[in-house]
């Protein structure tokens, strides 16, 4: 049996070398793991983590905003090396729509999975309030900053509002911490006879 993570994070910038590191470091984790993940089919994090997971065996399903490959490749100008599988929209949507309804499908995809989210800005933190919204469970890997971090904070406000909606946000300090946890909601998927 394969487990599954949805990868989500910083897409549009500039990436330190230690970070590079970092993320095909968590990609190669993961599939030794036997963890496959499903992403946003975007440049960044999840490129980094994906080509990684699929070059040590694992497979990665990419979600596009996209409705086909060459809208995917020339006017989004997203990889596809990052993914073993993109699934696309089924019609032309305008940006805004295409993001909200890709992030959607990847969340729908498998109620299951967990939501990990690294480091990222406006298109990660909208990507956490939907998996929020939609009750997934959501581990915030708060060594790499940004939205990441503060999504936090921001989960324990709507609590108070106690608007019925979401589940576990767990904060991961270091890179140990976060494979503890993945592994602890994923069950030991090595060993799994099934």
């Amino acid at each position: 049996m394969t487990g599954k993570v949805i990868i989500i994070g910083k897409a549009f910038c500039r990436l330190s070398d230690y970070e590079i590191r970092l993320y095909e470091a968590v990609g190669e984790w993961l599939a030794k793991e036997k963890l496959d993940a499903i992403t946003g089919s975007c440049p960044g994090v999840a490129y980094l983590i994906g080509k990684k997971i699929i070059e040590n065996g694992g497979r990665v399903i990419g979600y596009s905003p996209a409705h086909n490959l060459r809208t995917h490749k020339n006017v989004y100008r997203f990889p596809t090396d990052g993914c073993s599988s993109i699934s696309y929209e089924d019609k032309k949507l305008l940006e805004n729509e295409s993001f909200f309804h890709r992030s959607v499908r990847m969340f729908m995809c498998n109620k299951k999975s967990i939501v990990i989210s690294f480091n990222g800005g406006r298109g990660t933190f909208s990507e956490l309030c939907t998996a929020f919204f939609m009750s997934r469970t959501i581990i915030l890997a708060t060594f790499t900053g940004g939205t990441t971090t503060t999504f936090f904070y921001f989960s324990k406000l709507l609590r108070i509002f106690n608007l019925g909606y979401g589940s576990q946000v767990i904060k991961a300090r270091s890179v140990t911490e976060l494979k503890q946890i993945v592994l602890s909601l994923t069950g030991d998927v090595n060993n799994d006879t099934e």
